[in-house]
């Protein structure tokens, strides 16, 4: 009897280790390729006032069932984005915009954000050997709060 309940939690084991293998794999292969109905848009670059890096600004719009989602990537000068390298992530924005407001120091200004991801910092290999650093400010634009209503859960 004790080798069939071994056999059983075993089996159970593997079951779920294989299931949090396909689900790590799903996850990652839907995030690195967005699915044919995800239209991605360029809304806006920004070359820094000492032309090294570009601010890139793109907006992700999977369909009617879900919101429009913003990114946004310091690259080196007209070079293309690389997908996974999001120094800002949000939706339910309201009057996103960014400037530079000298070399190396990017705004990030907004009315109303949720914000999922977001770093004050970039730097890369690719741009003097990871001495260029830039550092990136959030601005809200009011004083009040940045969240809208329905994202606070008030009615």
């Amino acid at each position: 009897m004790k080798i069939k309940s071994r056999i059983g939690v075993l089996t159970i084991s593997i079951i779920l280790i294989l299931i949090l293998i396909f689900s790590v794999y799903m996850i990652f292969f839907f995030e690195m390729f967005p699915s044919k109905d995800c239209s991605v848009t360029e809304v806006k670059r920004l070359s820094s006032p000492d032309s090294i890096v570009d601010a890139v600004l793109i907006e992700t719009n999977s369909g009617a069932t879900s919101s429009f989602v913003y990114k946004l990537y310091i690259v080196p000068k007209n070079k293309k984005i690389q997908s996974n390298y999001e120094l800002f992530i949000a939706d339910h924005v309201n009057e996103l915009d960014i400037n530079w407001k000298e070399p190396k120091f990017l705004e990030i200004m907004y009315k109303q954000a949720r914000i999922f991801k977001y770093s004050n910092f970039w730097q890369s290999d690719k741009v003097q050997d990871w001495n260029y650093v830039v550092e990136l400010r959030l601005v809200p634009l009011t004083d009040s709060f940045s969240l809208s209503k329905s994202d606070r859960w008030i009615q």
